[in-house]
């Protein structure tokens, strides 16, 4: 079973200190090198409530969990059972996909409004991604569908965005065994989860902000 979990950043503002210990030194300058006071919020609620769910979900003390990240790589947990995890945000919001032992990738974004958007579709966008833009009914709404759909593969399989874009095509019904599921987001949001299972079965829930 895929958890996915929602927490919105602006409930831990005033908890800073809190999250702050949770934190092993390499991430707190992670945080620290943020220059807007709400990037940091972001960061640290991120690494923050990371820690506190895999620790849930691992048994594991706080102290005995250690994230660690390659270099153009996604996060993994050391020395731990396996637990597949993915994370996202955007806005006011943080998603976590916690996926145990099956890989798990997930994106969201909240849908703002896009200038240069038929120059973005025209050079990130696959062919059939293309003319089912142009025949969408909601042009904005499918072009977010597909650029969270393209970013959570990315992720899962641990690229970066600086793939070749025209490459993936998510009209397909799968991408090398990997199937991409849209998943609930509140309102004017997007969210996909990318695994390799076509039909995983998943369990919503908020986070508490008052553990």
């Amino acid at each position: 079973m895929v958890e996915i979990v929602w927490v919105c950043i602006t409930d831990y503002a005033g908890r800073e200190e809190a999250l702050w210990q949770l934190l092993a030194e390499r991430e707190r300058g992670l945080v620290a090198q943020q220059k807007r006071p709400q990037d940091r919020l972001c960061r640290l609620v991120s690494y923050g409530v990371l820690k506190l769910l895999l620790a849930e979900r691992t048994g594991k003390a706080l102290n005995e969990l250690s994230i660690a990240r390659e270099d153009g790589k996604k996060p993994y947990l050391e020395d731990s059972v396996a637990e597949f995890f993915s994370v996202s945000h955007s806005g006011e919001w943080i998603c976590y996909a916690l996926g145990g032992e099956l890989p798990v990738g997930i994106d969201i974004e909240a849908m703002r409004p896009i200038e240069e958007l038929a120059s973005i579709v025209e050079s990130c966008f696959s062919e059939e991604e293309k003319k089912a833009f142009a025949s969408a009914s909601d042009q904005h709404s499918y072009f977010y569908t597909v650029w969270c759909s393209k970013e959570a593969y990315l992720k899962g399989i641990g690229r970066g965005i600086a793939t070749d874009l025209t490459a993936i095509n998510t009209e397909a019904c799968s991408i090398d065994s990997w199937h991409l599921h849209k998943q609930w987001a509140p309102p004017i949001y997007r969210a996909v989860l990318a695994v390799p299972h076509a039909d995983p079965v998943c369990h919503y829930r908020l986070y508490p902000t008052n553990n």
